[in-house]
């Protein structure tokens, strides 16, 4: 169950004396590019105008461009009355961001060690003074293994630990639990029992699918405010598109049906002459998840931050990848085959087919590179490596408004080159990016309370479907900013919540609030507190909260985070 907020109670009054602000928001969108040719070597050498940048289908003057490859570059900026392009100048390639992401997976005895061995060539290879590297790991809940740090001999360690941990089957996934309740569950002895059981399935990885990607909104959302080239490394297996559809094929449905009902007695109560199919009446009942809409929004809060995602899928689930035959992935074809050697299973497939869906979402819309199968990890490991080495920077001023928008870039009177970047950026007003940052705070704590405000936890109440947790935040009046309306004083903010309960969920709720305070009361007022309260409707377990404060006046904010034995 998400946590969800119930009800809000409001109490005191403000405080601060007059205020004058002036802001001046001048937008500058940086776009990273790689340009590779068909063969996918690098191309260098290219010129600002050489590039065509588009925003929702209308192009942009290129203002920033720098191109970088290796450990130098050159970079060029140019004014926005300027109308030939300044001499290229040295520039220092930015630090970067190197984030691996390790879903809860079973990895063979085979391709750990490949896995764990390119992860760490990349590592070695790549970072350099002043790079930083973080691990991430998703079981139950998203968690960070190992902070970013710059020691490259930790960061392997790590890397090699987390892997190891998934190798050779040793440990039951969520998604070994999920499908062996599907096969192996109550028996159905019909079609509208076996739909049921698909249903029930279909729930359970759609708890474990959303999970996954609210761990990975709220990785995306920490790195916001960090600069440099951020790239994200996301290792899974199954990850659908499409939660338990891969439940509802024909053969699914149909598979191990009993032809008869025996009872306590072991007398015949019914008897089935065959497993009848009724493709209308399946799809009538047919019941699945679909996490496309929240897909997206992980690219574009990715591409919004910087975020480059490169996504593998090193095993198939119960199929293993055939190179030479079938669908092009990742740069070579492919075939899957099952384990066993005959073909793969329908569930199997559209299992494949979705989480195929994800990652190829994910990295297409953000820039990166999808690679399927063992065989093409050594392949993407490289191409993470020559992108991050070889590539362009551009920046213009965004056109502004709110929301998605889309961007295109291509290489002048060049057809035959490839341009790779975000394709497009999500606007977002200062609370909607300060909800987020509040749901970042979960996965990486941040050390601002510019405001001072203060969080705590009341009793948690059982209310049988879930624990009711009241949340208190104590905001100083004299950090809030009042400015003048009339014959008052008015402050406003928002208050930001988000969530990990016991079933592993994330979660971001913010409300508005306004405090008016006569301005013969406004030197009182400073010395009170403001008191927010809501309330949290949680899964029993240990959970913990992250809440955030924006003042809209002076664009100051607090953070908090706190833990609740909701139980």
């Amino acid at each position: 169950m998400l946590p969800v907020v119930l009800a809000l109670l409001f109490a005191q009054s403000p405080q601060t004396t007059p205020t004058f602000l002036e802001s001046l928001d001048v937008r500058i969108t940086n776009v990273d590019v790689v340009v590779t040719d068909r063969a996918g070597k690098p191309v260098r050498g290219l010129r600002r105008d050489d590039f065509v940048v588009m925003e929702n289908g209308a192009p942009q003057a290129i203002t920033n461009f720098a191109e970088y490859g290796g450990s130098s570059g050159a970079a060029e900026a140019v004014a926005a009355t300027t109308t030939a392009p300044a001499a290229p100048e040295a520039a220092v390639p930015p630090p970067r961001k190197f984030i691996f992401y390790i879903d809860e997976m079973s990895l063979t005895g085979r391709t750990e060690p490949h896995l764990a061995d390119a992860a760490a060539a990349l590592v070695h290879r790549e970072m350099r003074p002043g790079d930083e590297a973080l691990v991430m790991t998703h079981a139950k809940t998203a968690k960070v293994a190992l902070d970013f740090t710059g020691d490259r001999d930790v960061v392997e360690k790590r890397l090699r630990e987390e892997l190891h941990h998934l190798a050779s089957f040793r440990a039951k996934t969520t998604r070994q639990e999920d499908e062996f309740f599907l096969q192996h569950g109550p028996p159905a002895f019909t079609i509208r029992e076996r739909v049921q059981q698909a249903r029930i399935y279909a729930t359970r990885v759609n708890r474990r699918v959303t999970g996954t990607l609210r761990g990975l909104l709220g990785l995306v959302g920490a790195l916001n405010q960090m600069s440099g080239r951020k790239i994200l490394v996301v290792l899974s297996e199954s990850l659908p598109a499409q939660p338990g559809k891969e439940a509802f094929g024909v053969a699914t449905l149909t598979e191990d049906l009993s032809p008869t009902r025996i009872g306590l007695g072991g007398e015949i109560v019914e008897t089935m002459p065959s497993a009848k199919f009724d493709p209308g009446d399946a799809a009538a009942h047919a019941s699945w998840y679909d996490v496309r809409p929240m897909i997206r929004e992980l690219a574009a809060r990715a591409s919004a931050n910087g975020v480059t995602i490169y996504t593998l899928q090193p095993d198939l689930a119960n199929a293993v990848h055939v190179p030479g035959a079938g669908a092009d992935v990742g740069g070579s074809r492919a075939a899957v085959i099952d384990a066993s050697g005959g073909a793969v299973s329908q569930f199997s497939r559209q299992l494949l087919e979705g989480t195929r869906e994800t990652l190829q979402t994910l990295a297409d819309d953000t820039g990166g590179k999808f690679f399927l199968g063992g065989s093409q990890i050594a392949n993407g490991f490289r191409t993470i490596a020559e992108d991050v080495s070889a590539y362009y920077s551009l920046g213009y001023r965004s056109a502004g408004g709110s929301g998605i928008q889309k961007i295109d870039v291509r290489v002048k009177g060049r057809p035959e080159l490839v341009a790779r970047a975000r394709r497009e950026i999500l606007l977002r007003s200062p609370e909607r990016e300060m909800d987020e940052m509040v749901a970042a705070n979960l996965v990486l704590p941040r050390n601002v309370n510019e405001l001072g405000i203060a969080a705590s936890a009341g009793k948690p109440e059982n209310r049988v479907e879930f624990m009711r947790v009241p949340v208190v935040v104590t905001i100083p009046m004299s950090n809030l900013t009042f400015l003048p309306d009339g014959d008052k004083y008015r402050a406003a903010f928002s208050v930001h919540y988000a969530a990990i309960d016991g079933a592993g969920f994330t979660t971001g709720a913010y409300r508005e609030q306004s405090v008016d305070v006569p301005a013969a009361e406004i030197d009182a007022a400073r010395t009170k507190p403001f008191t927010y309260t809501t309330d949290l409707a949680v899964a029993p377990g240990t959970l913990r909260v992250s809440v955030g404060v924006y003042d809209k006046a002076s664009r100051l904010a607090g953070f908090q985070q706190l833990e609740v034995a909701a139980r």
